[in-house]
């Protein structure tokens, strides 16, 4: 089964996923303090390449996380209009869902490389 991520508190999580995709992307990504967050957990802001959101989910049920993404975080996003869209979830994803979440959030999320669940943390 693996680690359960679900023991971190959001904010490590959140550290977590900071530290990541900083190793993979190259770049420092902005954290906020704890609050209302608009939809952004992460951001990197660069004005030649846009911006790039990124939201860290604990979940454990994917239909729920799905349910969440579909009924309020998408409508965040697209206030925000990113030029990327990242997703780092606990849950467990299958290429079917990872296609389902890229469809939700198209055209800021132009890959599924780019949500990433718990099988890929």
């Amino acid at each position: 089964m693996g680690y359960d991520y679900r023991n971190l508190s959001p904010i490590e999580f959140e550290r977590l996923c900071f530290d990541l995709l900083m190793l993979k992307d190259g770049v420092r990504y902005q954290r906020f303090g704890e609050g209302r967050d608009g939809g952004i957990d992460l951001l990197y802001d660069d004005p030649s390449s846009g911006k790039t959101v990124v939201q860290c989910k604990r979940y454990r049920d994917t239909s729920q996380l799905i349910r969440v993404l579909k009924n309020s975080e998408v409508t965040k996003v697209r206030g925000l209009k990113p030029q990327r869209y990242c997703l780092l979830t606990t849950a467990s994803l299958t290429p079917s869902n990872k296609k389902s979440i890229q469809a939700i959030f198209s055209p800021f999320l132009a890959t599924t490389q780019d949500i990433w669940g718990r099988e890929d943390l």
